[in-house]
């Protein structure tokens, strides 16, 4: 394909996108006059990086929305073997976590049993989820439980339904968690085995788990579910089961707001499937069927929807969780280049007077950030298109943050990080797997230890 010319399709992506990053730029700077050197370094290698995989991206994006031959799928399904090999691996991993965490207290001269132990997990915002699990979401009373309308419902739902089966908020959570992950892995084997080998897809699965902070899909919290219904969405959306796709969707929006996003990816598979139909399984779109494949897409914003119809139940205001937000935790949505911004000023200011905060809370929410562009744009070319498309939403939104925590969360959650790691060369992926291990194995230690890990 030819990109030089300058009326070309990808010539045009790429200045309007540069345009578009120099102007909001620009504009954020001007209310920024007393930037530090390092802040200001860190907003411009942040911009630079994101600018990049657009630039990468842009002819790709143009080819893919270009007819042309048959996308080969696989359709033989793996051995059933290899599916139960990796259920039972992850709820082992998920068992190990919490041993290696219950080792550390312990050793750290915290007393009490195993099971005494499980309740140290709701020092997260695993506390809220039990919380709404058992009472739901207060119109009034104490401040701290008001604000907990920000959490979305789906996951504490799910609790109150294997709570009839546990007898205890805690350990559904914790069931739920574990099970959802371990399904997860699956899914994910099953998703890369469309494109690549099983060699891939297993090396998938691998990254991650061994990626930091995976410990959070153990954890009583949302991300199991969430990355669930996500590999589930896109799965079965790649193999022609549309509305079952689509109303995953939605139940991943009523579970995650970012789950939102999902919009991406499932337009760009379906104007994918439209323009280069697969060779298997599937027959071409014509123009009827997707105008009749647009209608159930709306089920994915659908699943938010019915959380802002609960924020208006119980509050009178549809949007009341960005108040609270707001007021409670100063988060409002801003520029990923700001948040590279602060939190590099952030992390300079605690090496000087907090190691604990620099190293347990800023460090990894700069290198979550910086480090999962520098992958996209490392992987670009061997990323799905819509995977690399759902990235940038994915990214721009999740890191635009004004007072952003948990990027180390949010990041692992999106699962086609760990498809690129899978992709790398076999020196490159074994040199990244005790570096991988190392630093997985310091972040969980932090945590275990109560250090400022969201």
């Amino acid at each position: 394909m030819k990109t030089s010319s300058f009326k070309s399709p990808v010539f045009l992506l790429r200045i309007l996108g540069s345009l578009f990053l120099a102007v909001i730029y620009i504009s954020w700077r001007i209310g920024q006059p007393e930037l530090s050197p390092p802040a200001q370094l860190a907003s411009l290698v942040s911009l630079g990086l994101f600018w990049g995989i657009g630039w990468r991206f842009a002819p790709i994006l143009v080819q893919s929305w270009t007819p042309g031959s048959p996308i080969s799928v696989s359709a033989s399904p793996p051995p059933r073997r290899v599916l139960l090999g990796i259920f039972f691996s992850l709820i082992l991993f998920c068992a190990g976590i919490y041993l290696w965490v219950f080792l550390l207290r312990r050793n750290n001269g915290t007393p009490g049993s195993f099971e005494e132990t499980l309740s140290f997990w709701t020092c997260l915002d695993s506390g809220h989820y039990l919380d709404i699990a058992r009472d739901w979401y207060l119109s009034q009373g104490n401040w701290d439980r008001l604000v907990q309308l920000v959490f979305l419902p789906g996951y504490p739902l799910v609790i109150r339904l294997a709570t009839l089966v546990t007898g205890d908020y805690l350990i559904g959570a914790i069931a739920v968690s574990w099970l959802a992950f371990a399904a997860s892995g699956c899914l994910l084997y099953l998703l890369v085995r469309l494109d690549c080998s099983h060699s891939t897809a297993l090396w998938s699965v691998i990254f991650l788990c061994l990626a930091p902070g995976s410990f959070f899909f153990a954890a009583p919290m949302s991300e199991s579910l969430f990355l669930l219904l996500c590999l589930g969405c896109l799965y079965l959306a790649r193999t022609g089961h549309w509305w079952i796709a689509c109303l995953l969707g939605g139940m991943a929006s009523f579970t995650r707001t970012l789950a939102v996003t999902l919009v991406v990816p499932l337009l760009f598979e379906l104007i994918m499937e439209f323009t280069h139909p697969p060779r298997h399984g599937l027959f071409p779109l014509r123009p009827g069927q997707v105008i009749n494949r647009l209608i159930p897409l709306a089920l994915v914003p659908l699943g938010f929807g019915l959380y802002c119809f609960v924020n208006y139940q119980v509050s009178g205001n549809p949007f009341q969780f960005l108040e609270y937000q707001r007021v409670h935790w100063g988060q409002e949505s801003g520029y990923f280049f700001n948040t590279a911004s602060y939190q590099i000023a952030l992390l300079l200011n605690s090496l000087k007077s907090n190691l604990r905060d620099a190293l347990g809370l800023w460090l990894p929410n700069v290198l979550a950030c910086l480090l999962s562009m520098a992958v996209t744009l490392f992987g670009v070319n061997k990323l799905r298109p819509s995977y690399t498309a759902w990235f940038m939403v994915y990214f721009y939104l999740a890191a635009g943050a004004t007072w952003l925590l948990s990027a180390p969360r949010y990041m692992v959650a999106f699962f086609p990080l760990s498809i690129i790691a899978a992709q790398f060369s076999p020196r490159l992926r074994w040199a990244a797997v005790p570096l991988f291990l190392l630093t997985g194995t310091f972040y969980l230690t932090a945590f275990a230890l109560r250090w400022q890990v969201w």
